[in-house]
């Protein structure tokens, strides 16, 4: 999570360093990318490049929890970088992954869409923020994953079972949206920098604005960032869509220390907004109905995340807590009041998922080519609802997990193996506690020949019913 730039001869320094074995990526355009190892304390280290036409970024932390090649990788890995990013210009993280292989997506109008992996999307494909869960509701379709692609620097999926990582549902694959690392002095004097974005669409009449600040002194670092939105209806051919309009403000604010004894960083994030829905059965504009502006969801998500890295000789400690407010709130015309000329918006529904998350892990280097983490990571919920409709009884969630994790590798040959207990429980108003329990496990072999690997894995995943499956 440092990043740092060389001078005009190509040196470099990361100041304030803990002790411990590090992977250093290095890139430049025009030339392939290096990963060497840098243990610390060590020799200066020097990098080589080799002239490349094409970029390709070697590094994911997704696949393993930790700096990993995706050529080594027996999990199907893919990634999205800042650039990608910047040209899908929208606020929906799930239509710009449709780029990536065996992703598609789940949409309702063009900025709401759920990630679809391998024909699996909702309850079955986890969606990190920093490698962290996000909850929601998954039954419904406008649902999305509250994470706005303009303040992500990077996202990595996995396309397959991923369970003994990241826990239930990661059944067809998990989304990793990884914030850019906040910037470091490097040793030398602080600063502070800025920029401002301005952007607009024809089609929808859509007008954004994202600005952005950072700066860094001594082992300090800071970013704060936020990015408005609004959008008219979309217009196609046959006319105009009605009600497909939004608005939206989401940001982010972090700040962080590092040093030789390890990093914390503390981060919110919010994501929020109201967005219009587009009604399949809604009376054309020119009807004699009464008028009416269609259903509107207002969707506010705000976390709070804790992170931090602390080296312990040959180990390194990762503990990471995270909570999350998911408010969901469907609003629509009275009918009642329709007819007596009124317009009165009323909350058909209105949910409310409190989540704390809590995980940590070990990861260990016990011999040369063996690396592996353990890990253990709870959750409780809280989800509750108000609304003319009562679609599910207030209720508590909770879960826990342990798990395992070894990689080993031997020249061209790369090993991975795991596996990972959980139990979950649902104790919902009115029904009786339920309790479901699960071991998953899985394997994996890479043999990689230059730019060229084959690899071959096989797991289990596994998901517990949802509340809206039990008792909707």
């Amino acid at each position: 999570d440092r990043a740092v730039l060389t001078d005009a001869a190509g040196a470099f320094r990361l100041a304030g360093v803990a002790p411990g074995r590090y992977t250093l990526d290095v890139r430049r355009a025009g030339y392939a990318p290096a990963v060497v190892p840098a243990p610390v304390p060590g020799r200066p280290v020097e990098v080589r490049l080799r002239p490349a036409p094409i970029p390709v970024e070697p590094l994911t932390v997704t696949v393993t929890r930790g700096p990993f090649s995706p050529l080594r990788s027996p999990l199907p890995a893919s990634f999205l970088g800042r650039a990608s990013l910047d040209r899908e210009q929208g606020i929906s993280l799930a239509h710009a992954l449709e780029r990536l292989p065996g992703v598609r997506t789940l949409s309702t109008g063009r900025h709401v869409g759920k990630p679809v992996i391998r024909g699996l999307s909702g309850a079955r494909v986890v969606v990190l923020s920093q490698g962290l869960r996000l909850e929601d509701y998954a039954w419904s379709d406008e649902d999305a994953p509250s994470v706005d692609a303009a303040l992500v620097d990077r996202v990595e999926v996995i396309r397959g079972p991923a369970t003994v990582l990241y826990g239930p549902d990661a059944v067809g694959g998990v989304v990793n949206a990884i914030p850019a690392p906040l910037p470091d002095a490097g040793g030398g004097g602080a600063f502070a920098r800025g920029e401002a974005e301005l952007g607009g669409a024809s089609n929808n009449r859509e007008l954004a604005l994202i600005v952005r600040g950072e700066g860094a002194a001594d082992g300090w670092g800071w970013r704060a960032a936020v990015a408005g939105r609004r959008s008219g209806n979309l217009q196609t051919p046959e006319g105009e869509l009605e009600n497909t309009g939004l608005e939206a403000l989401n940001g982010e604010a972090a700040v962080g220390r590092r040093g030789a004894w390890g990093s914390v960083t503390a981060r919110y994030a919010r994501y929020g907004g109201e967005f219009r829905l587009l009604e399949e059965d809604a009376p054309p504009p020119d009807s004699a109905a009464p008028e009416e502006e269609g259903p509107e969801r207002k969707l506010s998500d705000d976390r709070i995340q804790l992170l931090g890295s602390f080296p312990l000789g040959a180990l390194r400690l990762e503990a990471r807590f995270q909570g999350q407010r998911h408010r969901l709130i469907e609003l629509e015309d009275d009918p009642e009041a329709l007819r007596q000329g009124r317009r009165v918006e009323v909350a058909v529904f209105d949910l409310t998922l409190d989540t704390g998350t809590g995980e940590l892990l070990l990861h260990h280097a016990p011999a040369p080519g063996v690396q592996g983490t353990a890990g253990v990571s709870a959750q409780l919920q809280s989800s509750t609802g108000r609304g003319a409709v009562p679609l599910v009884p207030d209720a508590s969630l909770g879960g826990v997990g342990l798990f395992l994790l070894e990689r080993l590798e031997r020249g061209p040959l790369t090993l991975l193996a795991g596996a990972r207990a959980d139990t979950r429980r649902v104790d919902a108003d009115g029904h009786a506690a339920r309790a479901f329990r699960a071991l998953s496990w899985s394997g994996g072999a890479v043999w990689r020949a230059g730019p060229l690997s084959a690899a071959a894995n096989l797991g289990t995943a596994w998901r517990a019913p949802t509340l809206f499956e039990l008792y909707a």
